[in-house]
């Protein structure tokens, strides 16, 4: 009985891995979905309610891309690439919540920014 719950168990996960697209991609970050762009940056005063955009482990900011377009005429949209992602640098720190918490905060700080909606996946 055994045997028979082990083959048929290995038969199962061979095929979901088999048909994964993960599986078959050397890197993760390439099984996301294509991005909308991100419009291009505005510079001088910045007007509105400032919303910080973070996006989801193996994202990057260009995923906001259709809601900055939205928001962008009412709201200060400001996106980051987490550490480590998208555009963003890597260190050899171990990437924590209190490290990614820490990197939101530097950039609030040098934005100069006390307030912020705060959306992100």
């Amino acid at each position: 009985m055994n045997l028979v719950i082990f083959t048929l168990f290995s038969l199962l996960s061979a095929s979901v891995v088999d048909s994964s697209t993960i599986a078959n991609s050397v890197y993760p970050w390439l099984t996301l979905p294509s991005t909308p762009g991100l419009p291009s940056p505005q510079a001088g005063p910045s007007c509105g309610i400032p919303i910080l955009f973070l996006h989801g482990g193996f994202g990057n900011s260009d995923y906001w891309g259709f809601q900055i377009q939205a928001l962008k005429s009412s709201y200060q949209c400001i996106v980051m690439d987490s550490r480590g992602q998208g555009r963003s640098t890597s260190s050899s720190a171990n990437i924590t919540y209190d490290l990614m918490a820490a990197d939101v905060i530097g950039l609030l700080n040098y934005l100069g920014i006390t307030q912020a909606h705060i959306v992100g996946w």
